[in-house]
């Protein structure tokens, strides 16, 4: 796919890929890394988008009304979080 959009992840694109991430761990969903028993739902969901295994999509609304839709490992993570 042709992106029209940057090709790197923002910063509010990570803190709300983490968010939804880690509100549906804590919901039951099946975790994409490998499970060392950690009780935080946001580290966990750290590690999955670092590994890039989060299965969400990044939704990208463009000028002329079209949305582009792009998942997470199509992206590069521009900081360290």
């Amino acid at each position: 796919m042709s992106h029209k959009t940057p090709r790197y992840l923002t910063k509010y694109d990570i803190s709300r890929l983490l968010t939804l991430r880690a509100e549906q761990i804590a919901q039951g969903s099946p975790i994409f890394v490998e499970y060392k028993g950690e009780t935080d739902y946001i580290e966990i969901a750290k590690r999955e988008l670092k590994e890039k295994k989060m299965p969400i999509e990044v939704h990208r609304q463009l000028p002329n009304g079209t949305e582009e839709k792009c998942t997470v490992q199509t992206y590069r993570l521009m900081t360290d979080f």
